[in-house]
């Protein structure tokens, strides 16, 4: 007996490079054949680890590796996105093939990009954090920071043509809020926008991504019963925004930009709310 066909968005994030692919499945597909799928359609070695994860209904990221695991995110479902990380297997390494200079840099690079892949995110993490406290408290008080402020409604940003309607262009210490509508706060609409930087982003880096990038909000994979109230404080320019894949998310480099901004906080409000500006 034949069963109900899902359609599966697949997104892969490999070491900074991200691609996503669509396939059909049926409702009685087993793990092993979802997996020989996946890694013919993303040419992944038989030797290296595969973790596949979905988010469900009540937020939580959910790790799919058995058959029960994988009827259970299939069941009721026509649509479905997953994100897909893989780890080479750790062999160790042969260092005697290690004859020249070129052999010894390219086993460098090999063990630097492996470590780096797996420490990375926790790194950004750390750090990120600790820049955003000190930026989020200047030493000045309160008081003493300029009267801009502005009040926008995603996905309205604050591009170029918008600066010009405000009077003057926002400045560092300057506060601006995002009211964001339920429907927006979706990982498949993120997953379409771009950003740059790490915790600390361009000024045009689109809000939503950012927030599910930083990991200050979780996204959902439908619409949650509440808008969004995002305050966010703008940073001097930086000369270089690093990329990075985030919470599934994947963040772009930027060699300099004018202005930054980082995430102040963050707040539910009624769901329609963000519109009645």
């Amino acid at each position: 007996m034949g069963g109900s066909i899902t359609e599966l968005k697949v997104r892969r994030d490999d070491f900074g490079e991200t691609q996503t692919r669509k396939i059909s499945v049926s409702a009685h597909t087993r793990w092993g054949e979802l997996e020989e799928k996946l890694r013919k359609l993303f040419d992944i070695g038989e030797t290296d680890k595969m973790v596949l994860s979905y988010i469900d209904e009540e937020e939580e990221r959910i790790t799919v590796s058995s058959d029960e695991e994988v009827a259970d995110a299939l069941k009721n479902k026509s649509q479905l996105c997953f994100n897909l990380t893989t780890k080479k297997e750790n062999k160790g390494y042969n260092y005697s093939k290690i004859h020249t200079e070129d052999d010894a840099a390219n086993m460098a690079a090999t063990i630097l990009q492996t470590w780096f892949s797996e420490k990375l995110p926790e790194i950004i993490d750390q750090v990120t954090r600790e820049v955003i406290s000190k930026i989020s408290k200047p030493d000045q008080p309160a008081s003493s920071a300029s009267s801009f402020s502005h009040v926008l409604v995603y996905p309205n940003t604050l591009n170029v043509s918008k600066l010009a309607t405000m009077g003057r262009k926002p400045q560092s210490g300057d506060m601006l809020e995002y009211r964001i509508p339920s429907s927006y706060l979706t990982f498949n609409q993120a997953s379409i926008k771009q950003i740059w930087g790490v915790g600390i982003y361009t000024y045009d880096s689109d809000i939503v991504k950012a927030l599910a990038h930083s990991g200050i909000y979780r996204l959902k994979q439908n619409p949650p019963d509440n808008d969004l109230s995002v305050k966010i404080r703008y940073s001097p320019g930086l000369n270089l925004y690093c990329g990075a894949i985030c919470n599934s998310f994947k963040s772009d480099e930027h060699k300099q930009c004018s202005l930054s901004y980082v995430i102040e906080s963050v707040s539910t409000i009624p769901k329609g709310s963000a519109n009645a500006v």
